[in-house]
């Protein structure tokens, strides 16, 4: 597996290992949050991607698709006809022969896949034949959730219209918002991609849409019209349906009532109750369309006339016991009175959501970031928008801009600098933000030392971002604790 240390990379690695595979890899030196991944399922990868690293025995290479075919290890590939997929191309391979079952959207498909497959690997339900990959993994979990190979459940992106080379039988979509705009010039071509992913899913299948969005509500109805055939389901804050989430404000708790009971959601947000009421909703209805239909409720569990609440019930009753995926709010640890956490937002959204969930979860304790923005394109198109969400922040320390292996790089100078000028003017400015300072950082070292000069008991200090920087709170720790 060439570039083995990307998030659904690794997770892929890691399902095949325990299917049986013989599987090894390569990739650059850099430590990423899969090495531990890796490291504990005993795979081994070799650093580089030259000819030599190529084994005699290997029967098929995959590779991401941020390294080119002129890569050498893959021309050597080539060279041997050994049969050569793209990390899209061998997911889509494993969608062709069982029934598959897709999350995406702009935001949240990763936490949705991942409480799906906790959801469906509770209990009873172990008994359930299915796999899954995401870009992530369940915090404390080992390797990857496999109990047979019948059904497939995988996180989709929408870049480069990855998604749309699945056999999907069902799908949920969580959100739709401009992003990606090195390929999508428009969120009107972000929307008609989604169109065309909903509107091939296979005759009799099921779409799951959260409809709290403008884009998302267009096209449940769009879908609806087009593909009667398909059983569409909506749910969210918006719906006027059964499927309605509330915020009960007595108990400062977001719920849904349902069969007459009421169900509290172990979130700080909308956008996370929206994910992990998704997730059971998805569970559920991957259980009823099994060929041989199988409840699995527990012994005790309460069974209605109908059969769709009685199952959902049972799977919102298991949410409680969610231990949340690596980099999505994870609290990495908590030393000297400060409390490291890490999330993987990039997104101006997706920033926002974080802010306010740990606003809501930590109140009363400033908030210092480190952000490291993800490509130049992104910074520049939705710059208005990160400055308005990192404003949210008492302190931010602005990192270089991580291009990753897209080479999304800004010729004219990093963008991260003017991310940096804009928020100072704008804390100057805006009195009534908590932004109370800003500075750019740039490079680890610079980053680490910012962040200790700032750092106070009772604090929140916060990694940010889809660069690899999750293991500056490791640095940060050491230094403050030898002063």
């Amino acid at each position: 597996m060439v570039g083995i240390k990307g998030t659904g990379m690794a997770s892929l690695a890691v399902s095949l290992s325990e299917m049986g595979e013989t599987v090894s890899g390569c990739d650059s030196g850099e430590v990423f949050s899969t090495d531990d991944l890796l490291k504990r399922n005993h795979l081994h990868v070799d650093l580089g991607f030259e000819a030599a690293n190529l084994p005699l025995a290997c029967d098929t290479v995959i590779y991401s698709s941020a390294y080119p075919l002129s890569t050498p290890i893959l021309q050597e590939a080539q060279k041997r006809s050994k049969p050569l997929y793209s990390y899209i191309g061998f997911l889509a391979k494993l969608t062709e022969g069982r029934d598959s079952y897709v999350v995406s959207g702009t935001h949240g498909k990763t936490t949705v896949t991942a409480a799906t497959t906790y959801l469906l690997s509770r209990g009873k339900r172990k008994e359930y034949p299915f796999f899954s990959i995401f870009g992530s993994n369940l915090i404390g979990q080992e390797g990857m959730t496999n109990q047979g190979d019948e059904y497939f459940l995988l996180e989709g992106c929408e870049y480069q219209d990855h998604f749309l080379s699945y056999h999907v039988r069902g799908a949920l979509i969580t959100t739709i918002e401009w992003d990606h705009p090195d390929y999508f010039p428009s969120e009107k071509d972000v929307f008609a991609s989604f169109v065309k992913f909903c509107t091939q899913i296979q005759k009799g299948g099921f779409c799951i849409i959260c409809i709290d969005g403008k884009m998302t509500r267009r096209l449940a109805s769009m879908v609806k019209d087009r593909r009667p055939d398909l059983r569409v389901i909506t749910y969210g804050f918006s719906s006027r349906g059964v499927f309605r989430l509330r915020k009960n404000t007595v108990e400062d708790a977001y719920s849904i009532d349902l069969i007459e009971m009421l169900y509290h959601l172990p979130v700080h947000s909308e956008a996370w109750a929206d994910d992990l009421f998704g997730a059971a909703l998805l569970a559920t209805a991957m259980l009823l369309d099994s060929k041989n239909v199988k409840l699995f409720l527990p012994d005790d569990a309460l069974l209605t006339d109908e059969v769709f609440p009685s199952v959902l019930s049972s799977m919102l009753s298991d949410l409680s016991g969610y231990p949340g995926t690596v980099g999505r709010m994870e609290v990495t640890g908590e030393e000297g009175g400060v409390t490291y956490l890490d999330d993987y937002a990039h997104h101006p959204s997706q920033i926002k959501v974080v802010m306010e969930s740990l606003r809501e979860a930590y109140p009363n304790r400033h908030i210092l970031v480190l952000f490291r923005p993800h490509t130049a394109s992104r910074t520049k198109a939705l710059f208005p928008q990160f400055v308005s969400s990192l404003s949210l922040a008492d302190k931010v320390i602005i990192q270089n801009t991580y291009a990753s292996a897209r080479g999304d790089v800004d010729q004219e100078g990093d963008s991260a600098l003017d991310l940096e000028k804009a928020l100072e003017t704008h804390l100057l400015s805006h009195y009534h933000i908590p932004l109370q300072a800003v500075i750019y950082a740039k490079d680890d070292d610079a980053a680490v030392a910012e962040a200790c000069g700032w750092l106070s008991e009772g604090e929140l200090c916060v990694t940010m971002g889809a660069g690899n920087n999750r293991f500056l709170a490791d640095r940060i720790r050491e230094r403050r604790r030898n002063g």
